[in-house]
């Protein structure tokens, strides 16, 4: 996520998405405990791939977290 975090970190947006404006998978990026999470494994880089189920444009990706 480098490539975005000079962007992110100036503009962020806060918004909400319905699971109809959804246009790909969900995946998975990187699971990690709380309680066990040191510092270094915060450094990763992921590849991951989406599948899109509709033919649309799309605008944004959309990151969670859950806790």
């Amino acid at each position: 996520m480098s490539c975005i975090k000079n962007l992110a970190l100036t503009d962020p947006i806060i918004d909400y998405v319905t699971s109809k404006s959804m246009i790909s998978d969900k995946c998975e990026i990187l699971n990690i405990d709380l309680l066990k999470v040191k510092k270094e494994n915060l450094d990763f880089v992921a590849k991951f791939k989406l599948k899109f189920t509709a033919k649309d444009t799309m605008h944004a990706l959309v990151c969670w977290f859950d806790c």
